[in-house]
């Protein structure tokens, strides 16, 4: 059945979470049995540029999917909430944005061209590449192709089902030094602990993703703090209409 999405959209301050602001490219658990075990060397640098290949070529021959992202910051005694569900078809997409405490959003991108609109306002319309908001934020897991340069090792730890599908479980550790999407001190004062992020990938047997993690440790008023963000793929494939909303 076609999932359709009429182009309604959302004007997104969005909220620099793990991800970052980069211009647009374009921690719950799982439930099942583990049945590998642990990898404790990391790959070469030639494998891990092999796997980043295969992985962006399966990404890449997607047509549709849906995704569903939690980003949480807590830092400074203060706690903001963003959900995230998104429709992309191509480089096309359609979400809705609710922010805690600030509020909800719609947002559309079809082409070069964004359209944007808090609850309650007006459609704003824009060049892509100005939406306050990243492709990563929408998709966290374009993280692995963006910044391949910045891993340092891809890890296989498990194999499980998440919510019904079979999957390897990968844990992928990024150079902070190296990584250019998180200027997270421009954002809320906030500076990263330590040299290395750890986030773990679920890919089914297509090497699609099915669950992205990642937690990072933050310094903000002399408080420790982290923003951990989950996103969630499905319905590879479900066909999407989205439309200009104007």
């Amino acid at each position: 059945m076609d999932r359709y999405r009429p182009a309604l959209g959302v004007a997104v301050v969005w909220l620099v979470l793990a991800t970052g602001c980069l211009p647009d490219d374009g921690s719950a658990s799982p439930t099942g049995e583990q049945s590998t075990t642990q990898v404790s060397t990391p790959e070469p640098r030639s494998d891990i540029d092999a796997w980043v290949e295969q992985y962006t070529a399966a990404v890449a021959g997607t047509t549709t999917v849906h995704v569903v992202v939690r980003q949480e910051m807590v830092s400074g005694g203060e706690t903001t909430i963003a959900h995230l569900e998104v429709d992309m078809s191509g480089t096309d997409r359609y979400g809705e944005v609710q922010i805690d405490p600030d509020g909800a959003f719609l947002i559309v991108v079809v082409g070069d061209t964004a359209y944007a609109k808090p609850d309650g306002g007006v459609w704003d319309e824009m060049p892509r590449r100005l939406l306050a908001f990243s492709e990563l934020h929408i998709n966290p897991a374009a993280t692995i192709t963006v910044q391949r340069v910045s891993i340092t090792a891809i890890e296989l730890v498990a194999s499980e089902d998440v919510d019904g599908v079979p999957t390897d479980h990968y844990v992928i550790t990024y150079d902070v030094a190296k990584r250019t999407d998180l200027p997270m001190s421009v954002h809320y004062g906030a500076v990263l602990k330590g040299d290395t992020i750890t986030a773990d990938l679920w890919v089914d047997a297509q090497m699609r993703p099915v669950r992205y993690e990642s937690t990072i440790m933050v310094r903000k008023d002399m408080a420790t703090g982290r923003v951990v963000v989950q996103a969630v793929y499905s319905g590879y494939g479900t066909p999407v209409t989205i439309e200009p909303p104007v």
